[in-house]
């Protein structure tokens, strides 16, 4: 692990160290699962002993499905940050804006953030994104976060249910916007999950389309009584 990395170096390194706060839910786990192949993966939580009993949980289902991985580590939300070199927020919106008011300054050195936060509201029994101040969440928590940090948003799209398995993915695309090499860190890192297609959707400020692509999937699948819907691009 080499904390405060500078980012060509970081490119170099492919994000040796993977955090993902509020990790012990299904996108936490599904991406500890298939990440920890190449890279260790911090799994965050508020309650440190729920964190270390999950990426236990993930790392017996990893050698129950004969795979070859790195380490999977539990930690506090804390301590994930400072650990990691690039760090998954796996927590909604309210959350995420709550947990930087405490650890906003454990993000330092240069660090990625990977958002995929979606905030939606209901209205009519329909899921709308609420854009705070006509922003994308993902502008909002870098707005939040120190001027050193380099966020991209990612993964709206794709199903956290079935992230969690060792099957490749059924040609899944996931969008990816924000800037420069922080930018080619994430897709990178992305085109290792197997079954998933990646596109470069342009800079952080666009990346309000993905939220509502999510908002429309989950209305799909209301509507129509389907779950883990997705979106494919031919």
């Amino acid at each position: 692990m080499k904390n405060g990395l500078v980012m060509d170096e970081r490119i170099e390194n492919k994000g040796e160290t993977i955090g993902l706060i509020g990790g012990t839910g299904h996108l936490g786990r599904g991406l500890a699962l298939r990440w920890a192949k190449k890279h260790k993966v911090i799994i965050g939580s508020r309650d440190e002993e729920k964190a270390k009993r999950v990426a236990q949980e993930v790392t017996e289902k990893a050698i129950k499905e004969g795979l070859s991985i790195s380490t999977i580590e539990g930690k506090s939300n804390d301590k994930t940050i400072e650990f990691s070199d690039v760090v998954v927020f796996c927590v909604d919106f309210e959350p995420a804006l709550e947990l930087l008011k405490t650890l906003k300054e454990k993000f330092s050195g240069g660090k990625i953030v990977i958002s995929p936060v979606v905030n939606l509201k209901k209205r009519d029994n329909y899921f709308l994104p609420d854009l705070k101040g006509g922003k994308p969440s993902a502008v909002v928590i870098k707005e939040n976060l120190p001027q050193e940090v380099h966020v991209v948003s990612a993964l709206h799209t794709l199903p956290a249910g079935k992230l969690y398995s060792a099957d490749p993915l059924p040609g899944y695309s996931v969008i990816v916007y924000g800037e420069g090499k922080a930018k080619e860190v994430v897709i990178s890192l992305l085109r290792e999950i197997e079954g998933i297609g990646v596109f470069d959707g342009g800079t952080l400020e666009v990346s309000f389309f993905s939220e509502y692509v999510t908002a429309l999937l989950l209305n799909l699948a209301r509507i129509n009584k389907l779950k883990d819907l997705s979106l494919k691009i031919y």
